[in-house]
């Protein structure tokens, strides 16, 4: 068993041909920009000639974000390197930073598996040894589309005039405004005044007057224009089926007033609609084909939208992700859930997509991992592969339990339609599902439900504590060909307790153990442990 660090170093000179000079290779130079450098921990022959210039390699690890699902996210700490590998005048000293490749293999060069792709970052050397750190790629794609929009509660500007205030200055009528010198604000609906403005001194205006730079241009406003502060903003999006998402104002167009439609599909009227204070406005709204709709005249509640998103599933969801604009990775759902779970959720709140992939796909007891540029999604009652071993595959092993939970709760948001005696307005409620354990002395889990009706909730957190409370194992298991990876079916016999045992788990933490003796993975994972 043999690792192996593909090493690609800038050099520090680099050179160019001119018309006076042609840089060559001779015996002792190569005039390059940057160099391939291979180390091991052993000598290696394969294609290629891999100095046994490795020193140390912390053991990298898969680690599930949660007992249930969600990221299985492989980490990596550190390694040591020969200062050999740097023993040349142009890479020396040691490079700061390079990009790496970490292969591990059983026996040839052919059958490498990559453990690592990314970066390594000097954290120090001294007389042997040079000593960096791990960084993988990052996934730091935001969930949700940002824009330019309303940043602050829209006010209307009042039935008055613009006035010229002279120097280039202009004076707008809003009621009760509260704006200062040097806000930046968004005036939407209006003939001669429309767009972003940064406000100069206010000495001329009034609390119902703000001043903007601007060259004057008669017009008496209707009340019906808009103004806020501008700034960035997020565009929620729908997945699977709303009902009365809170549309975003977006700046008018053509002065009519504009929002997003929160990626909902289909044809207006028929598959989606709009409504204001929850009466239905369809005849007054145009879709303008690029994901927003406008409307003939102001509404005077709160507009919302009914509909569909164009991902309805968990699968769905992960082949959006996984796309070059996204997270640019393959995806293979070979052993995620068929059919793949609903959901439905109208997301506002702004975060990292993988973390929203990691929550959803934990609420519906899937996990996933990313292997040399492929996630792959699995349901965690499915076998990624079988490994069935006796007592001569592995070092002793260790049986736990996790602390038990005595409740595990689900809250989700639900918005309808009201018509009361004080008029018609969009409801919003907060619902609950409560799943009560057979443990009366555990603690409480509480999470997001990716659903809204009760009785699909009630079913996922039954999951949930049936994958919590399952018991576990960990199996030290030597490396002799192909790497264990999260997902994969371990079974086999235990002789070694008072009584014969049996354990059957799947694999959710593995650490790759390859410096240290025999070379083994340390399997810990969910299932069961029978007599």
């Amino acid at each position: 068993m043999t690792i192996l660090l593909e090493i690609n170093i800038t050099a520090q000179s680099v050179w160019r041909d001119d018309t006076n000079h042609l840089w060559t290779d001779d015996s002792t130079h190569e005039w390059a920009n940057g160099q391939l450098m291979y180390a091991s921990d052993e000598n290696f022959l394969g294609d290629t000639f891999w100095n046994n210039y490795l020193m140390s390699f912390s053991s990298p690890q898969y680690r599930l974000a949660q007992s249930y699902g969600g990221y299985c996210e492989m980490q990596f700490g550190n390694f040591a390197i020969s200062q050999e590998v740097f023993d040349e005048v142009d890479i020396w000293p040691p490079s700061l930073s390079f990009a790496v490749s970490i292969y591990y293999t059983p026996d040839t060069e052919a059958n490498k598996e990559v453990l690592f792709e990314g970066t390594a970052h000097r954290t120090g050397f001294n007389r042997s040894s040079v000593d960096y750190e791990l960084y993988g790629p990052e996934y730091d794609t935001d969930l949700l589309s940002e824009t330019t929009g309303y940043a602050s509660a829209e006010q209307n500007l009042s039935n008055a005039a613009a006035v010229d205030e002279g120097g280039g200055l202009v004076g707008i009528p809003c009621p009760s405004h509260g704006y200062k010198e040097g806000d930046v604000i968004l005036i939407s609906g209006s003939t001669n005044y429309e767009g972003s403005f940064t406000l100069p001194a206010q000495t001329a205006g009034t609390a119902d007057e703000f001043i903007i730079t601007a060259t004057f241009n008669a017009e008496t406003f209707a009340g019906t224009e808009v103004v806020a502060h501008s700034g960035t903003i997020t565009l929620p999006r729908a997945f699977g089926i709303i009902n009365h998402g809170k549309c975003v104002r977006l700046p008018d167009v053509s002065a009519t007033p504009t929002y997003h439609i929160g990626y909902i599909t289909g044809t207006k009227g028929t598959d989606w609609h709009v409504y204001d204070d929850g009466v239905n406005i369809d005849a007054n709204v145009t879709d303008n084909g690029d994901n927003t709709f406008s409307l003939s005249s102001v509404a005077v509640g709160e507009v919302t939208i009914c509909g569909t998103g164009s991902q309805t599933t968990l699968a769905t969801i992960f082949t959006w992700a996984c796309s070059a604009a996204r997270l640019p990775l393959s995806l293979d759902t070979t052993y995620d859930e068929s059919p793949s779970p609903q959901v439905n959720y109208w997301a506002t709140s702004q975060t990292k997509l993988i973390d929203f992939l990691s929550k959803v796909a934990a609420y519906h007891t899937h996990l996933f991992y990313i292997k040399t540029s492929t996630l792959y999604l699995i349901d965690m009652g499915t076998d990624k592969g079988t490994r069935t071993i006796t007592e001569y595959d592995y070092f002793p092993a260790a049986y736990s339990d996790l602390s038990p939970l005595a409740t595990i709760k689900g809250t989700w948001k639900e918005r309808s339609a009201a018509n009361e005696t004080i008029g018609r307005f969009i409801r919003e409620a907060e619902y609950e599902e409560v799943y009560i354990t057979a443990y009366p002395y555990g603690g409480e889990l509480s999470l997001d439900a990716y659903q809204d009706v009760r009785a699909d909730v009630a079913a996922s957190l039954q999951s949930i504590s049936t994958l919590h409370h399952k018991q576990r194992a960990t199996i030290p298991l030597p490396i002799e060909s192909g790497l264990p990876v999260p997902g994969e079916a371990i079974n086999g016999p235990d002789t070694s307790t008072k009584r014969d045992i049996t354990f059957a788990i799947r694999a959710r933490h593995i650490q790759y153990d390859f410096m240290s003796g025999v070379p083994k993975a340390i399997i810990e994972g969910e299932g069961t442990i029978s007599s």
